[in-house]
């Protein structure tokens, strides 16, 4: 056993600090994940290896990953159908993109990350800019807000380019966080009856916004309701990073 050390759970990044021993069955207290720790007797690092306490089928039993790939390649040829049919693509369907290309170029990368069950506990502790946890998230979401704030006093807003991104970055935001509390149930029926749920909603949503886009009917229907449904695929993206 070494002394006293500070570690991240892989999962859910929650910080902890205590000694770890070689062989022993670690519990985050935050996510409940459980971990088998590896502990390097020479140099006191520690890896933890996840344990696999209850098995959590994928949405509607696709391989992990499919329902976002599908609904990104109907997005994607939505968008080239459009351009292809001399179509003018709507500032709401390249503002969705946008996030969707962020999340397989940002957000992805943690994902890939783990694709191994072995993490580098010891590894963990090394922060951004050598920043306290969270604090780059919290400036960036805080500029945003300060941003949307000086947009609404100026009374420009409501103008369709901002609202629509500001909607699209709530939507991605609000799953995230939605994402991060669901994972204490982690595991639990519920979990999964709503992790089908989200991801047989979403697949609907993207039909129904490649058939508005196409066709031409979203010129028609009330511009709230196009951003609702692009939200509605942002916030899913993001719970389920």
């Amino acid at each position: 056993m070494f002394e006293l050390q500070e570690y991240r759970c892989p999962h859910c990044r929650w910080t902890f600090r205590r000694a770890l021993t070689d062989g022993e069955d670690h519990t985050c207290q935050n996510c409940r994940r459980r971990y088998h720790v590896l502990l390097d007797e020479e140099t006191g690092q520690a890896g933890l290896v996840a344990c696999d306490t209850a098995h959590v089928p994928e949405p509607l039993g696709l391989p992990k990953g499919s329902i976002r790939a599908l609904v990104a390649i109907d997005m994607a040829v939505t968008c080239l159908l459009m351009i292809l049919l001399g179509r003018d693509v709507p500032n709401s369907l390249l503002a969705l993109l946008l996030t969707i290309v962020g999340y397989y170029f940002g957000f992805r990368v943690k994902v890939e990350a783990e694709a191994s069950r072995i993490y580098d506990a010891s590894g963990l502790t090394r922060r951004p800019l050598h920043l306290p946890p969270g604090v780059v998230r919290f400036v960036l979401i805080g500029g945003f807000v300060v941003g949307a704030l000086v947009l609404a006093a100026r009374g420009r807003l409501g103008e369709v380019k901002y609202l629509e991104f500001y909607v699209l970055m709530a939507g991605l935001t609000c799953g995230h966080l939605f994402g991060r509390v669901m994972a204490s149930s982690r595991g639990t029926p519920g979990y999964t009856l709503i992790n089908h749920a989200k991801g047989a909603i979403m697949l609907g949503v993207g039909a129904v916004l490649a058939v508005f886009f196409i066709s031409g009917l979203s010129a028609d229907w009330p511009g709230w309701i196009v951003m609702v449904l692009c939200a509605a695929v942002s916030f899913y993206f993001g719970s389920r990073t």
